[in-house]
């Protein structure tokens, strides 16, 4: 019978660890996912309106993706609550939410393109975030695909020699 657990948890274990990686990379895609929309729906709102931070963050909060409602009605807090600069708010729920690094110096001048006057130039600094942030979401799932089979693959080789091994 102990033999029986051991197999057991030497086979599980490489499923587990895999649904652990694969789960980790999902939550990171469904977040660059609602990035991109958000950045989209922002685009759409600074063509109908030119707004500051603190009303783009207010109407994100309420019409935005529903993965990122959080998110936005914290820094609408932390603006409210705080006397901070908004870029380094910004920062701070970027780091907040669990955005890998490059994604978060991708999205980090968000604050600064919204602070210029010139619409277009706004919506172009919009635009140069997006396609970076989808460039990097497509660099992240290729890899993520590639890395997911050869560490799968090495896991579950080792434990099939493992099995044999031990019986």
């Amino acid at each position: 019978m102990l033999k029986l657990w051991g197999a057991a948890l030497i086979v599980l274990s490489p499923v587990l660890l895999a649904l652990s990686r694969w789960g980790q990379h999902w939550r990171e895609d469904r977040l660059l996912e609602a990035f991109l929309e958000a950045l989209d729906g922002c685009m759409g709102s600074i063509r109908c309106e030119h707004a500051a931070l603190s009303v783009l963050s207010a109407h994100m909060a309420q019409q935005g993706p529903m993965l990122l409602r959080s998110f936005w009605q914290r820094l609408c807090h932390a603006m409210e609550e705080r006397d901070a600069e908004p870029a380094r708010l910004w920062r701070q729920e970027l780091e907040r939410v669990g955005l890998p690094e490059e994604a978060q110096r991708i999205l980090e001048p968000f604050p600064a393109a919204l602070r210029s006057y010139d619409t277009e130039q706004v919506l172009h600094a919009l635009e140069r975030m997006a396609v970076s942030l989808e460039e990097y979401r497509h660099r992240a799932a290729g890899a993520f695909r590639r890395d997911f089979k050869t560490h799968t693959g090495l896991q579950a080789s080792a434990a099939l020699l493992l099995l044999i091994l031990l019986f």
